[in-house]
């Protein structure tokens, strides 16, 4: 049986995974996750979390999509993408749609890209 601090250390983990990857900030993860900056920094600096099944359930969506782009595009290349403006995404980038919620759009746009590579 996992304890409590340890689960809470795989979410810290979760975390900085995300916010590596992507490149965001602890206000942009609180956005996305729907809580409080000071909650990102307290879980990832003290490896408390008090989040919710839903927010958790956003952390593990957000950390598939993380982990992918890091599959697809090494090193930087994930916060490059995450950072640049896409015709796929409007000319928005990647970030922006995570953080209007379209979660789907980026990981289809990430899985096709990985599709296209694997080919």
């Amino acid at each position: 049986m996992m304890t409590r601090s340890r689960k809470t250390g795989k979410t810290a983990a979760k975390l900085q995974r995300v916010q590596h990857a992507i490149g965001l900030t602890n206000r942009q993860m609180a956005q996305l996750l729907q809580t409080r900056p000071k909650t990102i920094a307290r879980c990832v600096h003290g490896g408390r979390s008090a989040f919710r099944d839903d927010q958790k359930r956003q952390l593990v969506r957000l950390y598939l999509i993380a982990v992918l782009a890091l599959r697809v595009y090494p090193d930087d290349g994930a916060r490059q993408f995450f950072a640049t403006p896409l015709a796929e995404f409007d000319d928005k980038c990647a970030t922006d749609l995570l953080m209007e919620g379209k979660f789907k759009s980026v990981a289809k746009v990430i899985a096709a890209e990985h599709n296209r590579r694997e080919t």
